[in-house]
């Protein structure tokens, strides 16, 4: 759903996402051969602790978008110790309490926040006129995860400018930029 001001408010139906399961091995095996898992919390905690779990063996980086809040404390304690990398929106970022080696706050319109060791550093996103926001944390979150082998600095930045290019794009099917729309963004 979006709101006047082009601003989405997430509604969730897990649906098939309830059911999600790391129990069978082709599962186990498809995150293990991974170099980079990313996941959300719509996927029960147990799976995604499973996940991360198996990622982090194999030596995959393991991402996880912490959204939507709510999720229950003591199980994102287990699952903050099993990741290498939180992305938070600002609201959630009021609940995440757990230390993790690379954080990052998505502050919308304002771009992104990253904390990390003794680096912390703001990344502001390119100027936009939003027709619909519904997507654009996905798409920020893909492009971290695609794009994390160049450092956070440079990740975050190009994630910055895909999200804000996915608001140009009413719905979320899809608003995903493509790469040489970012790279004009960040040329320019």
């Amino acid at each position: 759903m979006v709101d006047a001001g082009a601003e989405n408010t997430i509604v969730v139906a897990p649906g098939a996402n309830a059911h999600l399961s790391m129990a069978s091995a082709h599962a186990r095996q498809t995150v293990a051969d991974a170099e980079v898992v990313l996941m959300q919390l719509e996927i029960p905690l147990a799976v995604a602790l499973a996940a991360a779990r198996v990622g982090r063996e194999a030596g995959a980086l393991v991402i996880l978008n912490a959204s939507p809040a709510g999720a229950d404390p003591a199980e994102l304690a287990g699952l903050a110790e099993a990741v290498d990398v939180v992305v938070v929106n600002e609201v959630e970022a009021d609940e995440w309490h757990w230390p993790v080696g690379h954080l990052v706050v998505t502050r919308g319109a304002s771009g992104a926040s990253y904390r990390g060791g003794d680096t912390a550093f703001d990344v502001a996103a390119p100027p936009v006129e939003p027709v619909d926001t519904t997507g654009a944390g996905d798409v920020f979150a893909g492009v971290l995860a695609a794009e994390w082998h160049r450092g956070p600095e440079g990740a975050i930045r190009r994630a910055c400018a895909a999200g804000a290019l996915a608001t140009l794009t009413a719905g979320a099917g899809d608003c995903a930029p493509s790469a040489e729309a970012v790279d004009d963004v960040l040329a320019g």
